[in-house]
């Protein structure tokens, strides 16, 4: 079973999980996830190891001015940090969308730093939206096109597909009335891009 650390039923979490050897390290972790479903967090640390920090953070081929803004707030709120210590409040605290702010990163730091709002949202599924898009390219028909999507398609693992699928999966079947129309149709358009009605 999946333990957390220091988890005591009379602190109100559901303490039980499946599969040991992939643990969140601190109270903001426990914090963040602890509404996620038990097998999705143990496919999460499974599929997206912790360490070692990405090796690039801004993107190499990427033509906008660093200094702006956005990526001047993204690396504040992300560069330096484990995935599991970064929240859906850092994430905010970007002032933009983790959509539009990985324009400005190597893709695979974002997909480093991508598991930390599929877990993340579960503790708070106002902002499910920013995990939804987060998966999404960005272009109004969300289809996969552009150097940094290639890029991005590339650096992912089969098992780190197979737990942006299982993400989906649990929208689609434990969230999907709640969400709202716009974010059910990212949805249909999430299925359509990482094929997630395919088994994993």
């Amino acid at each position: 079973m999946f333990q957390w650390r220091g988890c005591r039923p009379s602190d109100g979490v559901h303490c039980g999980a499946a599969a040991s050897g992939y643990l969140p390290r601190s109270i903001s972790d426990l914090y963040k996830a602890m509404n996620a479903p038990d097998h999705f967090l143990t496919l999460a640390y499974a599929s997206f190891p912790v360490t070692p920090l990405p090796a690039k953070f801004f993107w190499a081929d990427c033509k906008e001015n660093l200094s702006q803004d956005i990526p001047l707030a993204t690396q504040k709120s992300l560069e330096g940090r484990k995935w599991d210590e970064v929240t859906i409040l850092d994430w905010r605290m970007i002032g933009s969308y983790p959509y539009i702010a990985r324009r400005y990163l190597e893709p695979s730091a974002f997909l480093y730093y991508l598991p930390s709002l599929l877990v993340g949202v579960f503790g708070d599924m106002e902002f499910v939206d920013l995990a939804i898009e987060g998966i999404l390219p960005d272009n109004r028909m969300h289809y996969p096109k552009g150097n940094w999507w290639k890029g991005f398609d590339l650096s992912i693992s089969i098992q780190q597909r197979a737990a942006i699928r299982g993400f989906i999966r649990i929208i689609r079947t434990e969230y999907w009335a709640s969400i709202g129309d716009v974010m059910q149709a990212y949805i249909i358009d999430a299925e359509e891009v990482w094929g997630a009605g395919a088994a994993t």
